[in-house]
């Protein structure tokens, strides 16, 4: 019985993630136009890694960053920029 409810577990839980990993989460859709300003805001190495098409690097890791007023809020909702 116990090897019979661990096979059903098993299988469970093997369906739950290929059923998870074939529906991928819709995107945002926004509107790019000519006079839109993608700012990525990683660090230098990051964005060579990678980025967006004209997308204008700020790393505001940086110690030059200037660093915002006390109690400013960067917009961020979630990720390593919330924390600042």
């Amino acid at each position: 019985m116990k090897k019979t409810l661990t096979g059903i577990t098993i299988a469970v839980a093997a369906l739950l993630s290929m059923v998870a990993c074939a529906s991928p989460a819709p995107s945002p859709s926004i509107a790019v136009t000519s006079s839109t300003v993608v700012v990525d805001v990683r660090t230098a190495p990051e964005y060579v890694g990678g980025h967006l098409q004209d997308a204008v690097n700020i790393d505001v890791q940086s110690p030059d960053f200037p660093q915002p007023a006390s109690g400013a809020s960067d917009g961020c909702a979630r990720g390593i920029n919330s924390a600042m």
